[in-house]
Formats: structure tokens, C-alpha cells, sequence
């Protein structure tokens, strides 16, 4: 097969690791051998990345037992994996020309594979590079390097709203939720002002730094209002999450506008001062239909100790008609 000696090492050391499997090499091995009959080459490596099959983590692992100072991501040593989402794998990460710590979003194996998420893919690079504000977590670099799409942003260590919740496993303290919210109509102003839509602000999405600045982040479904940028969302296909979902989203609207974002921030908010969702269905459909339907719910029936005034803030941003 003409295969190389760096190549059996490292698909000797992959197997021995663990990482993968004889079967997977193989595959990927007569991949290889198929493209060098087409004149073309292709690292081990690289193929076993580009199928899903090793993860740019572990591809780092093993180059580095067999001695390779080298990155799948020219000029990045990746640490370790620190969160996963719809469209790919985020990791902790060295930018090694500054010795700074950045976070890389990888797209997956199989999204690679799908021209609409590698389009939303490279729409979130390119809509946090058109934003800057002290409430974005910052862009830094985006590309392609051996088939990997990668986007490297600012990498911050702080806890979503969510793990907040989880980590006290109560409603969080109004004058916190106060100062996210607070922060949140900065950014989605900012947003706004650019003519843009984040479309799925929800508290998973909104990180609070140990020095207490609110990140917002994932922009993956983030969408231009102007009309040349809205071909990408298809009207009748709803995109969001249910919990946090505004009814155009769900409706599938194709004009969906920062009045969108503020419904969500609305129901985030709920959430933050609940511990509940405003609606909350037996299934998606269910919810969704909920948000679609039924009356704004008053979160102090939820919470007795919210300010009315809170209370009638939420649900003036939750309502209904646009």
C-alpha cells in the first residue's frame, strides 16, 4: 500500500491508545492509498480527523507520544476539550505566537459534510468579527487547515447562567439577575445597531466571568436583518431552542427582528428568577404551541418575592404582539 513509516506509527499509537479502532485505520488507510493513485497525499492523521473518527484533542495526543511538536491547527496546541454544542466541539487552547489561552470551536466529523452547517458555521466567525463589544466573547482567528474548520475566539473562565442555576440549585438573587440583564440590553443594542439578530439567547448562552462581566456567546444562528443576508433561513423553519423560542421563531418567520432576542432574553430572565420555564410542554411541540398560544405567564406566581416591577418588565418583553 505504500504506506508510509510515520504513517503506521501514528495509527499503531492511536490504536494503542485507545482513540480508535484497527477497523477505522484500515478504512482510512485504503482511503489513502485511493488518493495517492490520484497523485495525492494525505497524512493518517488528518484522514482519521476529517471522518469524525479522532478528535483534534486526541490527534494532538498522539503526535505528541511519538515525539511531533506539531498541532492539526497550524499555530495552536490544543489542551483539552471544554464543551460541545449542535454544530461542533469547543477546546481549551494555547495561540502559541502570544503563549495566550483561547477557546476553538471545531466543527464536527459529519457537519463537515453539510453545506448549511458549514455555512452557519463560518456565519458565526464572520458575525463575531463584525461585532466588538466588552459583552461578546471577541473573535480571534477563523480558517481551514486540513479539511478542519476551525473559529479560535477570546477564552473565558467564568460559569454560564445555567451552571449557575445548577451549582445552587435555586432561583439566582434578583440584584444578579439585574446585572445580567442589565448587560444583555447593551450587547443585544449593539447587535441591533449592526443589524443583526443572535436569535437563540437562552441561559446556557450567557457567561458570567469570575470578575463579573456577562459574555454573550454562540452565534451560530445569529442573522442579518438586511435582506440579501436572510436566504440562509428558510421561512416556515423554525430555529431556536423551544424554552426560550420567540413565537415568529417558531411560526418560522422570515422578517424575525431584535424583537426576537428580546422576547428570549424575557424568558431567560423568567427562568433566572424562577427556576422555571414560562412554558413548559410535555414535548417541543407542546411548548412551542404554548408560546404560540397561551397568555404571558406572571413570574411572581412563580416567585412571590419578585418585584412587581421586575415582574412587569419580563412580561412586557414576552409579549406576544409585535
Amino acid at each position: 500500500m505504500g504506506q508510509s513509516h510515520s504513517d503506521q506509527s501514528f495509527g499503531q499509537a492511536a490504536i494503542g491508545l485507545g482513540y480508535v479502532t484497527a477497523a477505522q485505520v484500515e478504512e482510512c488507510l485504503r482511503i489513502q492509498a485511493a488518493m495517492r493513485q490520484m497523485g495525492l497525499e494525505e497524512p493518517l492523521g488528518d484522514l482519521l480527523t476529517k471522518k469524525g473518527y479522532l478528535s483534534p484533542q486526541y490527534h494532538t495526543n498522539v503526535l505528541k507520544k511519538l515525539g511531533v511538536q506539531t498541532s492539526p491547527i497550524p499555530g495552536y496546541t490544543i489542551l483539552g476539550k471544554i464543551g460541545q454544542g449542535g454544530m461542533g466541539v469547543v477546546y481549551k487552547a494555547t495561540q502559541t505566537s502570544v503563549n495566550r489561552a483561547v477557546a476553538i470551536k471545531i466543527l464536527g466529523g459529519n457537519a463537515t459534510k453539510d453545506k448549511t452547517y458549514v455555512a452557519r458555521f463560518l456565519q458565526e466567525a464572520q458575525a463575531a468579527a463584525n461585532l466588538n463589544h466588552k459583552n461578546l466573547i471577541a473573535a480571534i482567528d477563523v480558517g481551514v487547515s486540513n479539511g478542519i474548520y476551525y473559529f479560535v475566539m477570546e477564552f473565558v473562565t467564568g460559569k454560564s447562567c445555567r451552571e449557575m442555576m445548577n451549582a445552587q440549585k435555586t432561583p439566582l438573587a434578583e440584584n444578579v439577575v439585574l446585572h445580567i440583564a442589565s448587560q444583555m440590553a447593551e450587547v443585544l443594542d449593539h447587535i441591533h445597531q449592526h443589524q443583526m439578530v443572535h436569535r437563540d439567547i437562552k441561559p446556557e448562552n450567557i457567561l458570567v466571568t469570575n470578575d463579573g462581566v456577562v459574555k454573550l456567546c454562540d452565534l451560530g444562528l445569529a442573522k442579518s436583518t438586511t435582506a440579501m443576508e436572510q436566504s440562509l433561513t428558510q421561512e416556515g423553519l423554525a430555529v431556536g431552542t423551544p424554552y426560550f423560542m420567540s413565537p415568529e421563531q417558531i411560526r418560522g418567520d422570515k422578517d424575525v427582528d431584535i424583537r426576537a432576542d428580546l422576547y428570549s432574553l424575557g424568558a431567560t430572565l423568567y427562568f433566572l428568577l424562577t427556576g422555571k420555564h414560562p412554558y413548559e410542554g410535555k414535548s417541543a411541540a407542546e411548548t412551542m404551541s404554548m408560546h404560540l398560544k397561551e397568555a404571558v405567564p406572571d413570574p411572581r406566581k412563580a416567585n412571590p418575592q419578585i418585584r412587581e416591577d421586575l415582574a412587569w418588565a419580563i412580561q412586557k418583553l414576552m409579549a406576544k404582539e409585535r
